[in-house]
């Protein structure tokens, strides 16, 4: 029995039928033949502690999208479907499952909202019991994407009392107070301005709570943040591109290395790459190294379990390259270890047999 396996989210508008599961080793370096879990448009992913469930956002093109629950076997990687609920808005294209595993959280992006559903004890979608819908003239920095609220993504602090949800349309980000232990678990709301033209599409937090780190889809930026007395203070803003307003920018995806030291940032218009920034003692940023990302579009990354690898996904490709990670920062072998068709997300995982 394999003793890991790679979960591949894709866009099914090509050839693609839904979501892979590929057994694998424990540092990704081959993969074999796939499971498929037939979905539509299964763009963003989440999976529970135990790795037996699993949670996708339906992101069809133009029309409302949907969530699907499955249980999934860890031991195989075989997957079912356990049920199907509306995200009431265009477009969902990311879904956290909160600590207690009580509520999944749903970010529409053309939608311009955030839908919140209960999960009962069984693991599948329960009801709504929060709809927010986002309002205000788009930023307008860039005349195209910004016309107005465009919900990216949602991600709990580390202290996980708050909760940040990235408006790309608007140039936001909006913290709201977050309690799991209520049935409605979005408290009171309030709102921060990002750089003007940046377009937020992830925000993360650093290990250790005293830093977060925005990433800036549309100016090929990522901001830093300091983490003070509950608020976010703005202490750079880190460019990951000549500023030169001809080159087409396309930041995407931010992890973190296990240590801490440094953080990955995808970079995709004309650029494709794969970008290391090295993070200080006062949570600055500091360029270290790039490398090609082995394809065109890289969306999602993600890290091998051990982190001494990244799994790229090229979306416009299809190419899923293995990028090796050194301890100083530095990357090095690259290698395409499969294709997946509009490629959206990518997670590794240890297979269970209990």
């Amino acid at each position: 029995m394999p003793s890991h396996y790679l979960l591949g989210g894709t866009y099914t508008t090509g050839d693609s039928e839904g979501i892979y599961c590929y057994p694998t080793d424990a540092g990704v370096t081959t993969l074999g033949a796939p499971f498929l879990i037939e979905a539509d448009c299964p763009s963003f992913l989440a999976l529970n502690a135990e790795r037996t469930r699993m949670y996708a956002v339906n992101e069809v093109p133009g029309q409302d999208g949907s969530i699907s629950a499955f249980e999934l076997d860890a031991g195989s990687g075989q997957a079912r479907l356990l049920g199907q609920v509306e995200a009431k808005g265009e477009d969902p294209c990311h879904i956290m499952l909160t600590p207690n595993e009580r509520f999944v959280v749903v970010s529409n992006y053309s939608g311009g909202s955030i839908v919140v559903y209960a999960l009962t004890s069984e693991g599948t979608l329960g009801d709504c019991v929060q709809h927010v819908v986002f309002d205000g003239d788009g930023a307008r920095i860039n005349a195209e994407r910004q016309t107005r609220p465009h919900l990216h993504s949602c991600v709990l602090n580390v202290d996980g009392d708050a909760l940040y949800a990235c408006d790309l349309g608007r140039d936001r980000l909006y913290r709201f107070d977050f309690d799991e232990t209520r049935e409605q678990p979005l408290g009171d709301r309030t709102e921060m301005i990002a750089p003007p033209g940046c377009g937020p599409r992830h925000l993360k937090f650093h290990p250790g709570g005293r830093f977060a780190y925005l990433v800036g889809e549309l100016d090929g930026s990522v901001i830093g943040y300091r983490v003070e007395n509950d608020r976010l203070i703005q202490c750079q803003i880190a460019s990951l591109a000549p500023n030169d307003d001809t080159l087409e920018h396309g930041a995407a995806e931010l992890q973190f290395s296990p240590d801490g030291q440094f953080l990955y940032v995808s970079n995709r218009g004309q650029f494709d790459e794969l970008i290391c920034l090295q993070i200080d003692a006062d949570g600055m940023l500091s360029w270290k190294a790039t490398t090609p990302s082995g394809g065109q579009l890289p969306r999602h990354f993600t890290l091998v379990p051990d982190g001494s690898a990244a799994l790229v996904g090229n979306q416009q490709s299809g190419e899923v390259t293995r990028i090796e990670l050194h301890d100083d920062g530095s990357f090095g072998n690259s290698v395409s270890i499969g294709r997946i068709d509009q490629i959206a997300y990518l997670q590794a995982f240890e297979s269970r047999t209990s």
